[in-house]
């Protein structure tokens, strides 16, 4: 898959991938940032959130069985 274009500055030794101008349509942009927030932002967020949810139930429980 195609997703950068490199660009060079024209009187200046200067290359740069961008994606501007990559794709035909506005929503294969949108699609591809929205996909990139995704995996990189949302999952791992939520994936820590469930595991740090997990060590604070485990040690709630265990001070109330030490507790009790």
């Amino acid at each position: 898959m195609f997703i950068f274009r490199a660009i060079r500055v024209e009187d200046v030794d200067f290359t740069q991938c961008a994606t501007h101008g990559s794709f035909s349509r506005r929503w294969q942009e949108t699609v591809y940032n929205m996909f990139h927030f995704t995996t990189l932002y949302i999952i791992p967020l939520l994936v820590m959130s469930c595991c740090y949810s997990r060590i604070l139930l485990h040690i709630h429980l265990q001070h109330l069985r030490d507790k009790g």
